[in-house]
């Protein structure tokens, strides 16, 4: 049998009243030293995130990110994509995620249509796929431009690149660079008036029928839509919360800031879904809840070592991004024990 579930006003309030900044410096303050995010090992507090987001954002405004800059995000999942993402929200940015997947000819058409003026990347995806290269196939001249003042005319508000990895690029600033440039930076620099009216992001569909086509998001929209996930989960400050999706998509946009509503914690898997790995980080995080697609949640149970995982922490898994057959919806609740939701 079906349960409908409601929610009750809750995400109209938060919605209308606040942005991500200001619920994420609110949770900050009620659970500082509670383990905000968890990945490969490093466990981040509350208070150190905010401390991260901070520090990212000073570097960001130390090279010309200010409200309305289009900033574009191309990294895999990691913790640095959350502090980038929160930190374009807090100068009052437009943030662009850009999926990993991208071809040259895709990132071509999205940087331009964007109006991407910086750009903050990784310099290699799942520790093969070349963007540097990628990128200097886009902007062939990348190596003789300053830092800042990169001048091509297939993206001409595109200024200032930044790179998160182990080397030194021509022409970008390295992460480590910008988050010493900040240091100069004061507080109140980064204080940036922000309403719920504002536009946050803008997210491209993958381009499989043709070029991507860019959705606007405004603030209120996305804390709303977040705020009602929330609640039909049923999260709270005690929720340990796996993402083992891209980040760069709508729902990973929004698994991102699910915790940060009640001081859940964030377990980020990937950057590639591996149903072993799953398993593990379900077992030994003691993983409440989650969200998979009809694929994934099937490589998970047909595992042959499912049985052999302590899987009982789990609450609920959220399945969404296609029908989900009812022999899933059967093969779920018979080998975990827990009802599957649906979105």
């Amino acid at each position: 049998m079906v349960k409908k579930l409601e929610v009750s006003n809750r995400w109209r309030e938060l919605s209308q009243k606040y942005t991500w900044t200001e619920i994420f410096e609110s949770t900050v303050h009620r659970f500082p030293e509670k383990e905000a995010l968890v990945f490969r090992g490093e466990r981040v507090t509350y208070k150190e995130y905010l401390e991260q987001v901070n520090a990212v954002a000073k570097g960001l405004y130390s090279i010309g990110v200010r409200k309305g800059t289009h900033v574009g995000l191309w990294m895999t999942n990691r913790l640095e994509w959350c502090y980038v993402r929160l930190a374009v929200y807090k100068l009052g940015g437009i943030l662009v995620p850009l999926q990993t997947r991208y071809k040259v000819e895709d990132m071509r058409y999205v940087l331009g249509q964007s109006d991407t003026e910086v750009l903050v990347m990784e310099d290699k995806f799942l520790g093969k796929i070349d963007a540097v290269s990628m990128l200097r196939e886009l902007i062939p001249d990348l190596e003789k431009y300053e830092r800042g003042r990169i001048e091509c005319k297939d993206f001409p508000l595109l200024k200032g690149i930044v790179c998160v990895g182990e080397g030194n690029y021509s022409g970008m600033y390295s992460y480590r660079e910008i988050i010493e440039r900040g240091k100069n930076v004061n507080d109140e620099e980064i204080q940036v008036p922000r309403s719920p009216s504002d536009t946050i992001h803008i997210i491209y569909t993958s381009g499989t029928t043709g070029f991507p086509k860019g959705v606007e998001t405004l603030s209120s929209a996305n804390v709303a839509f977040c705020a009602i996930r929330a609640e039909l989960f049923g999260l709270d400050k005690n929720s340990r919360f796996l993402n083992a999706v891209p980040f760069f998509g709508n729902i990973g946009m929004s698994n991102h800031t699910l915790p940060l509503l009640d001081g859940g914690t964030l377990v980020i898997g990937g950057p590639r879904f591996d149903p072993k790995e799953v398993l593990e980080l379900i077992q030994n995080e003691k993983v409440t809840h989650t969200i998979f697609v009809p694929t994934m949640l099937l490589d998970i149970l047909n595992h042959p070592d499912v049985n052999k995982y302590d899987l009982s922490s789990l609450k609920r898994i959220e399945c969404s991004g296609a029908p989900v057959p009812r022999e899933l919806i059967r093969k779920t609740k018979e080998k975990l024990g827990i009802p599957l939701m649906n979105a």
